[in-house]
């Protein structure tokens, strides 16, 4: 009689989500940047003939940034549903390193 396959963690799938876990501090940290270079420049204490092109220029600059982040939301999201949380033993995923 075989015993049965004891799973281990799916260590690429564990990867990923610590990884995500991280992106998510670097993205809050960026958007906080953006958001108040952009109400810097939007006071009435900022004149300037190229002042209108640089708030636009910014505000493009931010909403690519924001669709940068759905975009990784979304890759991130589809490699952790991909993976199952526990894997064979002897699947790749259990020796996935980082290195």
């Amino acid at each position: 009689m075989t015993e049965p396959v004891r799973l281990v963690e799916n260590r690429y799938r564990a990867g990923v989500v610590a990884r995500r876990l991280a992106a998510e501090a670097e993205e809050d940290v960026l958007s906080t940047m953006l958001d108040g270079v952009q109400a810097i420049f939007e006071t009435p204490a900022w004149i300037s003939q190229r002042a209108g092109q640089v708030i636009e220029e910014l505000s493009d600059l931010r909403w690519d940034a924001k669709a940068a982040v759905l975009e990784v939301d979304d890759v991130f999201a589809g490699a952790v549903q991909r993976q199952p949380d526990m894997v064979d033993p002897d699947a790749w995923q259990a020796f996935w390193s980082r290195w």
